[in-house]
C-alpha cells in the first residue's frame, strides 16, 4: 500500500481499520432483530441524521492537529456505521429483500446508488401499514 495515499497510517493500521469496516457491515447483517422493520419515511431521517453526525466528525477530526483526535473519530465512525447498517437491514426487510443485501454497502461507488435506491423504493403493503 502506497504511504502517499494514507500519511501517518502503516499497512498495519489500514489493514486494522478495512477489517474493522467490514465487521462494521457483516455483524449487524447477522445480529438484526428477524422481526423488525424500518419505513422509507423513517429511513429517510436517519439516514440525514446520520449524514449531519458524519460530517461534524470530519469535521472536528480534521480540525484537529492530534492523530488521536483523528483515530477516536474513525472509531465513532465505525461505531456509528454498525447502527446505520442495522437500520439498513430494517429497510430491506420492509421493501421485501434478503438482508444480505446490505453487503453492497462494503462496494465503492455502488454503495452510494444503493442507498438512493433504498430511499426511494416503497416498502410491501401489510397489515401493520394499515
Amino acid at each position: 500500500m502506497d504511504q502517499s495515499m494514507m500519511p501517518g497510517m502503516g499497512p498495519a493500521t489500514a489493514l486494522f481499520f478495512l477489517a474493522a469496516m467490514v465487521a462494521a457491515t457483516v455483524v449487524p447483517v447477522l445480529l438484526a432483530k428477524p422481526d423488525m422493520r424500518m419505513m422509507r419515511a423513517a429511513y429517510i431521517a436517519r439516514s440525514a441524521l446520520y449524514l449531519v453526525v458524519m460530517l461534524a466528525l470530519n469535521w472536528a477530526a480534521a480540525m484537529t492537529n492530534v492523530a488521536s483526535g483523528g483515530i477516536v473519530a474513525t472509531a465513532i465512525s465505525i461505531a456509528i456505521g454498525v447502527v446505520f447498517m442495522f437500520w439498513t437491514v430494517y429497510r430491506l426487510r420492509d421493501i421485501g429483500w434478503s438482508k444480505w443485501c446490505a453487503l453492497i454497502f462494503l462496494v465503492p461507488m455502488v454503495n452510494f446508488v444503493f442507498w438512493i435506491l433504498l430511499l426511494c423504493v416503497k416498502g410491501k403493503m401489510r397489515a401493520s401499514h394499515a
